[in-house]
């Protein structure tokens, strides 16, 4: 208990000294104090500010910096490629003027190649139609020759019979050789050899009739072969004129196809 008494005693004691400096202070100094202490949290949440505005005014300078070198960047690189794009447009009408060339020289080659095809069918369908009326013509003189030959001996023992075959023979003779074909005695032989009456003169005349007939063979023979020769040569001059225009259309697609 004495020692309760103490403590109370003490804290009682301790209580009056507070609440005597208590009453010493003035409200001038407790202004002054709040003041102060404002002051310093003022100061201290100046000093984060600008901290932070330094950091953020930096991170805008830096984001600032950023975005100019990007644009600049990318105005250099617009720049480039709208040159570019404008060389392209350049090499693009270059090639689309050539391709119209290409796509002309292609046309008129492929012109050229049928109007050439339509001729030598032209010239082959000739030629068939003479090459046909020749070999008749040979035919028909070696089957002529052949019968005279054959018939020569027996003129005299049936001179009537030799005579209607001569006559059949001299009339196919002149039905598939064309006049122009012939010289003038050549024409004049076979006519006189058609005409009625003329048994004794066969009889006389079998050898030089015998004659003209081979030389006429001979003759068609000879032209038979110019033909055949000149068929082949302009068969041969088409086929290269074809594969040079087949070449130059072969060609024209290609460049044709990597210009375009």
């Amino acid at each position: 208990q004495a020692m309760r008494a103490l403590l109370l005693l003490a804290g009682s004691a301790a209580a009056a000294s507070r609440d005597a400096s208590a009453e010493k202070v003035t409200p001038i100094e407790k202004v002054m104090e709040l003041m102060k202490k404002l002051s310093a949290q003022i100061t201290e949440e100046g000093k984060v500010e600008a901290e932070q505005y330094d950091k953020y005014a930096c991170f805008c300078k830096e984001q600032a910096d950023e975005k100019l070198y990007n644009i600049e960047k990318s105005e250099g690189i617009i720049k480039k490629q709208t040159a570019k794009i404008s060389k392209l447009e350049t090499e693009i009408a270059e090639l689309n003027a050539d391709i119209n060339e290409l796509t002309n020289l292609i046309e008129e080659k492929e012109a050229e190649i049928k109007a050439a095809e339509e001729e030598r069918a032209e010239q082959h369908e000739k030629y068939l139609s003479v090459d046909k009326d020749m070999q008749a013509a040979i035919k028909a003189i070696k089957g002529a020759i052949k019968a005279l030959k054959d018939s020569k001996g027996k003129m005299k023992g049936d001179a009537d019979l030799d005579l209607v075959q001569v006559k059949a023979l001299a009339g196919q003779v002149l039905r598939v050789v064309h006049p122009k074909m012939l010289t003038q005695k050549q024409h004049t032989t076979l006519m006189q050899m058609t005409e009625p009456g003329k048994a004794h003169a066969f009889e006389y005349q079998s050898n030089d009739i015998i004659a003209v007939l081979e030389g006429l063979k001979d003759q068609f023979l000879e032209n038979k072969k110019e033909l055949d020769e000149s068929e082949f040569e302009t068969n041969a001059a088409f086929e290269r004129k074809r594969l040079g225009l087949q070449n130059e259309v072969k060609f024209a697609a290609k460049d044709k196809a990597e210009k375009e």
